[in-house]
């Protein structure tokens, strides 16, 4: 499609996102890299040091942890936590009133078509709250899209006033529409591909090549391994734990850490500093560590294990082994509702091992035989993705015989099934979508 409205000089597209996690970051990246070099965008970011506080609480204290758990699984409580969330935000608008403002003042023309496209919930409320009158003022169409950045149903995210709202599954979609059954400027929800990088997209022989030697028992290549750490810099007593395992493998494993330089991640990383077959690569923003996340898959090691959180992260399944970005994904303990309802869609697909499949493939891996039966190495061919056991020590054991026992090189013969919800196409169908709607 060749996006002919998107193109059109008097149309600006403006992305709105938080700093609460590196995921909407990554999301709105990759959205803004399917963009037609022609389209005018500008990026809006909200800077709520209280929201980023609490996300950072939520995720690493054990108390808040089981709260955020309790809220977000208790039908009252969660539903409680929105409308008191939605109630503020709509109310405290005049922000992003004047930064819209600004914007629509300083472009070189006043658009006629404003497009909004939000990877967080919170700007979403606001630009919903503002933008029927917004319009009426200033003369200009504007279109509010809500992405939804897990598989997940949260009525936090469920954005009254928006006009859509996307979901990656059907399941979820059916969610959403459940609850806006009846409602007053419901927006239409609609399953779409995830939106995953573009540039990680890249078919190349030589990397699926790489790989395979990565596992190869024959082979004298170092396995390579990226941990990102996350933006609220959670699991680093694990991971403190876990890393210097693989790297006291000599010349078996090599690990490449992301993350960005903050006071409280210091001294893990100050830690990691001496330690041999250990890569640091560090950056002082979001937007430099995301870069340089991306710089460790586009560069000469191909990893073949990325260890991470299934957040947003999850969704790089959808790349195969003989793309840049088609790692086999190792997954810590879920941190939350989304990240739990991430791995369900994984398991409904079929690309990681179902809850009694994974404790069997388990306790194979972490026996002194660990011989896996051919049935088990046929199904791998399915697979993307692994849960990692809580405990460091028996992860270590896990990591090293998925290797040792051909599991890996059974995962790297993965081929993707034709399936809607599996394809990598994300970007480009969202961008289709907001063109037939303009």
């Amino acid at each position: 499609m060749k996006l002919l409205k998107l193109k059109d000089p008097e149309l600006l597209v403006i992305f709105t996102t938080a700093s609460a996690g590196l995921g909407h970051i990554r999301v709105t990246d990759a959205l803004q890299e399917g963009l037609p070099e022609e389209v005018n965008d500008f990026i809006l970011s909200s800077h709520d040091v209280r929201l980023t506080l609490l996300h950072r609480i939520s995720s690493i204290n054990p108390f808040f942890r089981r709260m955020q758990y309790f809220v977000q699984y208790h039908p009252v409580m969660g539903s409680l936590f929105a409308k008191i969330y939605r109630f503020w935000q709509r109310r405290h608008t005049g922000d992003i009133d004047n930064q819209l403002t600004s914007i629509l003042n300083i472009h070189r023309s006043t658009p006629k078509t404003l497009v909004v496209v939000a990877t967080h919930f919170g700007l979403a409320y606001k630009i919903a709250a503002i933008k029927d009158n917004l319009s009426r003022s200033s003369g200009i169409k504007i279109q509010l899209y809500v992405l939804v950045t897990d598989d997940s149903y949260q009525e936090i995210w469920a954005v009254d006033g928006a006009d859509y709202l996307t979901v990656p599954s059907e399941i979820t979609k059916l969610k959403y529409e459940q609850y806006f059954k009846g409602r007053k400027k419901a927006p239409i929800v609609l399953v779409h591909p995830y939106p995953v990088a573009l540039k990680f997209a890249g078919i190349d022989k030589e990397v699926l090549t790489l790989r395979k030697k990565q596992v190869s028992m024959k082979s004298k290549i170092a396995t390579q391994i990226v941990i990102p750490i996350s933006g609220a810099a959670v699991q680093l007593d694990f991971f403190e734990k876990i890393i210097p395992r693989p790297c006291q493998k000599k010349k078996s494993f090599e690990v490449t850490v992301v993350a960005k330089k903050t006071p409280f991640v210091r001294p893990f990383l100050n830690l990691l500093s001496s330690m041999k077959n250990l890569r640091l690569v560090t950056g002082m923003t979001d937007r430099e560590v995301v870069d340089l996340y991306e710089g460790v898959y586009l560069g000469k090691e191909a990893p073949v294990i990325e260890i991470t959180k299934p957040s947003e992260q999850a969704f790089k399944v959808l790349f195969e082994p003989r793309q840049f970005g088609g790692s086999i994904m190792f997954f810590t303990k879920p941190v939350g509702k989304q990240e739990d309802d991430n791995l369900d869609f994984l398991m409904r697909h079929k690309v990681m091992p179902g809850a009694i499949e994974a404790m069997a493939l388990e306790r194979m891996l972490l026996s002194k035989e660990m011989e896996l039966p051919a049935e088990i190495l046929e199904k791998a061919r399915s697979w993307r993705a692994l849960n990692l056991p809580n405990e460091d020590k028996a992860a270590a054991i896990f990591i090293n015989n998925a290797r040792k026992s051909g599991l890996l090189a059974a995962m790297l013969e993965y081929h993707r099934p034709i399936d809607s919800d599996l394809l990598p196409d994300g970007v480009s169908k969202f961008w289709e979508l907001v063109d037939r709607n303009l």
